[in-house]
């Protein structure tokens, strides 16, 4: 039984469930879901931000001749 405290504690507390929005067992329990998924859904939204600003557009080559003089 002592074994299986500790799983028992993983499973209910770190183990995020597909079913439940990646939350915890104990946070969809304790009503800590909605909070947990609209502050997942706020870093997202930071991160595709600072990601765009990040990328700039690559110039298209020209398909004319350079022409050297």
């Amino acid at each position: 039984m002592a074994k299986l405290l500790p799983e028992l504690e993983r499973y209910g507390n770190e183990r995020c469930h597909g079913a439940l929005d990646n939350v915890t067992l104990s946070g969809a329990y304790f009503s800590r879901k909605y909070e947990v998924v609209s502050e997942r859904r706020e870093i997202k939204q930071r991160t595709m931000r600072k990601s765009k600003r990040g990328i700039r557009p690559q110039r298209r080559p020209s398909l004319k001749p350079r022409t050297v003089s």
